[in-house]
């Protein structure tokens, strides 16, 4: 495409990319790129949903559909040639990575996800500021190339679970929700992904900003979370967690084990639950020191 700014102002072009049977939906990553098919850098971000549920009957915004968004800037009397490409499963030689927003109307729940994938293989994991599934921050972490059974098909989707974020419950126990959420997209693939999450609770007690990537990756998932918090006023509370593996009520997968750290310096956390889904005061294991 070519994009022609004749005035003698500096001009903004937005533009839209839509598919209406999308190939590969679960993963891939719409890139504005130069002449030669070096990426530009412009980011396009991307919207989508899969979700259709035939015994709902036709639901308005159902899936499937993708919408990519970007804005070109040009200064006066210029144009600029860009190629629309698409990374899918791949990139470089190996699963890409990608990172869209996710409608859920369709699935049963009208809500709104983001989804990170490697591949495009399935999701690897997704993320709920609002937490409505579950009260879940982090929803659907799915391990990358296994067989899962029953079917144990290659490049299938595998069995998942949720995590937490930030979790404050009040001094009668009671749930303490989150404002003022905003979403920066910094990457959304395909070799690396920058997302930052920011909020803050009820009250305004605790400024919260949770900064989200995955890597590209051929062995398994990689996902990076930087957090911190600021606490700008006294806050009372019964319970409280800044990051929290298995969520109360999103744990259903069978693995019972945590590792930490790398090579022979590997530790494992094992746990005494011998349920399926982990209830709110179930045990773990020891508290452990992360060191580094």
């Amino acid at each position: 495409m070519i994009i022609l700014n004749d005035s003698d102002g500096e001009t903004v072009t937005p533009i839209v990319f839509e598919q209406e049977q999308p190939r590969a939906i679960t993963g891939f990553t719409p890139m504005l790129c130069d002449p030669d098919g070096t990426p530009s850098g412009l980011p396009v971000q991307l919207s989508k949903n899969w979700h259709r549920n035939t015994q709902k009957g036709d639901i308005e915004y159902q899936g499937p559909w993708v919408h990519g968004c970007a804005y070109v800037r040009l200064p006066p009397r210029s144009k600029r040639e860009l190629d629309f490409t698409i990374a899918y499963a791949g990139w470089g030689g190996v699963p890409a990575a990608s990172h869209a927003q996710l409608c859920l109307i369709g699935w049963g729940h009208n809500q709104f996800w983001d989804e990170a994938a490697i591949g495009s293989f399935g999701e690897s994991i997704c993320y709920e500021p609002g937490r409505v599934q579950r009260r879940c921050f982090i929803d659907d972490i799915r391990p990358f190339m296994t067989l899962w059974p029953p079917k144990g098909q290659r490049y299938g989707w595998a069995a998942n679970g949720g995590r937490r974020f930030s979790h404050v419950a009040g001094c009668r126990g009671e749930y303490r929700g989150f404002r003022g959420t905003r979403i920066d997209y910094r990457s959304h693939g395909p070799c690396f992904t920058d997302v930052v999450y920011a909020e803050e609770t009820s009250g305004g007690e605790i400024g919260a900003r949770m900064e989200v990537s995955i890597a590209r990756s051929d062995d398994y998932l990689r996902a990076f979370h930087r957090l911190r918090y600021d606490v700008r006023q006294p806050i009372q509370w019964q319970r409280l967690a800044f990051y929290q593996m298995g969520a109360d009520f999103y744990n259903c997968v069978p693995a019972r084990q945590v590792a930490f750290g790398t090579g022979t310096n590997c530790g494992r956390i094992g746990s005494r639950c011998g349920i399926d889904r982990v209830s709110i005061d179930a045990e773990l294991g020891s508290p452990a020191v992360s060191r580094g």
